[in-house]
């Protein structure tokens, strides 16, 4: 959730709870009120149910947002959190009180009031600074301060820690625009985010124009590249395994496109482009390359063939289960297979088209346990 989303919650949030305190004290302060009583307390309970809804749903963004944050809490943000924690424990004491404990009636006014209080505060702290800092604040370039006093190091730095409260840097890293472009986009970021001061702005403006501008060295788009592919498809392939394919382009571009089908949350769209363009031009080999290759891997193979004439040991047979975990665990967790178990219902000649794909993927399932394997993921159950 952006500032501006959350700023607009927060206004909505102050609304439900300012028309929940008020039709409280008219009803419960105002003998002399001009108002229905019954309709003051029906708007009541509407107001305050919109309001606990409304605090709910900001608490969980707010939770979320913390958890992703790879940084101690600034105090700004503790602090928020601090307040918006202790409306908790209030809420639920008025609820009890009006729910069970009748007899503390007459103390829930100066509950409501606390927690509306609080409620107005966290929401000045976020919304507000927001606020203040959309109508105040100014569009900052490099045109306007001393490059040399600028620091790269300093701009990385404050980019590891600020960016990353909303987003992944491999976003920021595989992205290249022009010196107007960076700018542009680092102002619009600080908008969202008042605790980015002007200074700090275009310290990480001169960094992204300097090191991650359009016309950049192909060398730092192969280390990017590199970088994805490490933390990519390390989550389920052994890098060894990967580094140590020699693929055509077509291949590369096929199998590609069909690990990020597997899991596009894992892999966006610009992240697998910039996978590939690395492995194009680092890990592959035309159609007659790797031919050769194959070609004298085999006669290798067969030349540092001996021959024995003793008997060959006795294969034992391993179960299904334990097929199952030497291979197919090494790159996938057993709730994803045992998901697309439950979605294939038993079917044999499904699964014999997946075993043989990850076969030609590297995964290298001895012929002689392919059936005792199938036969397990046809009788597992989704667990």
């Amino acid at each position: 959730m952006d500032q501006l989303t959350g700023t607009i919650l927060g206004l909505f949030f102050v609304f439900f709870g300012l028309g929940a305190v008020l039709s409280m004290l008219e009803n419960w302060g105002n003998k002399l009120t001009k108002f229905n009583r019954q309709r003051l307390t029906l708007f009541h309970r509407v107001f305050g149910y919109l309001f606990v809804l409304m605090y709910l749903l900001i608490l969980y963004f707010m939770f979320r947002k913390i958890l992703y944050l790879q940084e101690p809490l600034e105090p700004l943000i503790a602090l928020h959190a601090a307040f918006a924690l202790l409306i908790l424990p209030l809420l639920f004491v008025k609820i009890l009180i009006v729910r069970r404990f009748t007899g503390l009636i007459d103390r829930v006014p100066y509950f409501g009031v606390a927690i509306f209080a609080l409620g107005l505060t966290v929401n000045i702290l976020t919304g507000g600074f927001y606020i203040l800092r959309a109508s105040t604040g100014k569009f900052v370039s490099l045109t306007d301060y001393d490059r040399d006093k600028l620091v790269l190091e300093v701009g990385r730095g404050l980019l590891e820690k600020k960016c990353m409260k909303c987003h992944t840097l491999e976003r920021v890293f595989t992205s290249r625009k022009t010196e107007d472009g960076w700018t542009n986009t680092v102002n619009a970021m600080a908008l969202r985010d008042p605790s980015i001061r002007a200074e700090q702005v275009v310290q990480i403006i001169h960094y992204l124009s300097t090191i991650r501008s359009v016309g950049g060295s192909p060398e730092a788009m192969r280390l990017v590249g590199m970088e994805l592919t490490d933390k990519k498809c390390g989550r389920c392939h052994a890098l060894e395994k990967v580094y140590r394919m020699k693929r055509t382009p077509d291949q590369w571009t096929v199998l590609i496109r069909e690990m990020r089908a597997i899991e596009p949350a894992w892999i966006s769209t610009e992240e697998a482009k910039t996978i590939g363009q690395y492995l194009l031009a680092s890990h592959s080999v035309t159609k007659e390359e790797a031919k050769r290759g194959l070609g004298r891997r085999l006669r290798k193979d067969l030349s540092s063939a001996s021959i024995s004439l003793e008997p060959e040991p006795p294969v034992i047979p391993l179960s299904g289960e334990a097929v199952f975990r030497n291979t197919c665990n090494l790159c996938h967790d057993s709730e994803r297979i045992f998901l697309a178990a439950e979605r294939l219902m038993g079917n044999k000649e499904q699964w014999l088209q997946i075993v043989q794909r990850m076969n030609e993927n590297g995964a290298d399932i001895p012929e002689h346990q392919i059936p005792r394997l199938i036969d397990y993921l046809v009788a597992v159950k989704a667990k």
